[in-house]
């Protein structure tokens, strides 16, 4: 029996189960009129992922994927996956690219990389920039690695795109979104008056694209009892 290799572009996914992290578990759920022999999907930091699977449905039915058989040498398809604001995310794969887990434990989380950031953007350095926030299993310890790899992307930073990198605009719109903080309460005064990506949905969608691609796109829940509508330096460190 041959083995064909194909690749698929996948369309119509269901959103919720993305955001569980389950997406591979909601492919073979959903598969039963194809044979599948292997499967393997490999995601890249901004949401891209490769499937290859073997022997297609015999049948030729193409019911909830597409799938189109390589005659010849396969080649690259993009591909349409859901993001946390149902963003589709097309963009080329890269070894290197910014998110915002800073400290490099497979997550973005609030009182760690928020954190981290917002201590980095009020002129936090050295031990008081890493002390207390650096996450359990993180491969980013230090406060000279952490520095570097917030220089080279400081560009990234400048979340309202208003040509500046403040904490009480940018680090707050952060810290609220790994938060949970959506819609008007996501930027509720903290946006600056020269910024030219002022909306709540503009803002969201460049933050989920810079999760990490372990992230399973669930930022942490909100405890009631908190509220970031204003953030000073003494309140960080």
């Amino acid at each position: 029996m041959g083995i064909t290799l194909v690749l698929l572009r996948v369309r119509r996914l269901d959103p919720t189960q993305a955001l569980n992290g389950k997406l591979d578990g909601y492919f073979m759920k959903r598969s039963k009129r194809f044979a599948l022999a292997a499967a393997t999907v490999a995601s890249f930091s901004m949401g891209m992922a490769l499937i290859g699977i073997a022997e297609p449905n015999p049948s030729g039915a193409h019911g909830l994927y597409d799938y189109s058989p390589q005659t010849q040498s396969p080649t690259f398809q993009s591909l349409v996956l859901p993001t946390r604001d149902n963003q589709a995310i097309t963009e080329a794969a890269c070894g290197d690219c910014f998110s915002w887990d800073i400290d490099a434990s497979g997550r973005a989380e609030p009182l760690t990389d928020g954190l981290i950031i917002l201590r980095y953007l009020f002129g936090f350095s050295d031990q008081s920039l890493v002390s207390g926030v650096i996450a359990t299993g993180a491969t980013r310890t230090n406060a000279p690695d952490i520095t570097a790899y917030l220089e080279v992307h400081a560009a990234e930073l400048d979340i309202d795109s208003d040509g500046e990198r403040q904490p009480l605009t940018d680090g707050l719109l952060l810290l609220r979104y790994l938060f949970g903080f959506s819609e008007a309460s996501l930027i509720d005064g903290a946006i600056s008056q020269s910024a030219s990506r002022p909306d709540a949905t503009d803002i969201s969608v460049y933050l989920s694209n810079r999760l990490p691609s372990t992230q399973n796109l669930a930022p942490a829940a909100l405890p009631p009892a908190w509220d970031f509508t204003a953030v000073l330096p003494n309140q960080v460190g």
